[in-house]
């Protein structure tokens, strides 16, 4: 556990605490300090306990908040859209998605190195911030998300790109058929 590698850490920078008790005596009065020592060390170890717990729970959140993003994202994006309202915020939506990329890209190491420094904290101690399995799993498989994400992002241009191609041509479509239909009015008042 964390508290013990913090008491070992104590122990070992103070030479004299190994081998005497922590005890000054003056004159007539003797002053018993290890009760004090073991409480401030076990306060300390608490409060490194709490801190670890958080920063797990942290980077659990972070990891599941940043892999809930890019899959909603890529697939609100890869949704045919049928009305020209919706493509045109499918394309302002894939422009904000490019445009913060490297923002996405730059939280992936932050990420891992929560994780690095839980595992190597559980690897040292056997406390309560182990990771379980699934963040384990999670944390893997992190840098497949990302380019799954990659990937998806290029999927949801093309989807993009071919529904603007068919909106465009139904669009002329509906202009030569009005040039039609007006050419033939003329020549109906003629």
């Amino acid at each position: 556990m964390l508290t013990s590698a913090l008491s070992k850490n104590c122990l070992s920078t103070c030479p004299t605490s190994r081998t005497t008790h922590p005890k000054k005596t003056e004159h007539f009065i003797s002053i018993e300090f290890s009760l004090l020592k073991q409480t401030l060390l076990d306060l300390g170890g608490e409060y490194l306990t709490y801190i670890l717990d958080h920063l797990k729970k942290d980077a659990k959140q972070d990891l599941n908040s940043l892999i809930d993003e890019m899959r909603n994202t890529v697939a609100e994006l890869k949704q045919p859209s049928s009305k020209l309202e919706q493509l045109k915020r499918n394309k302002i939506r894939y422009a904000e998605v490019r445009a913060k990329q490297s923002q996405l890209e730059s939280r992936l190491n932050p990420i891992k190195q929560k994780f690095a420094f839980i595992q190597d904290d559980s690897n040292n101690d056997q406390s309560s911030t182990e990771l379980q399995e699934e963040d384990k799993l999670k944390l893997a498989s992190l840098e497949e998300e990302w380019n799954k994400f990659l990937k998806g992002m290029t999927e949801a241009h093309a989807v993009i790109q071919k529904n603007y191609q068919e909106h465009k041509l139904e669009m002329d479509n509906s202009i030569e058929d009005f040039k039609k239909e007006v050419l033939d009015n003329k020549s109906s008042f003629k």
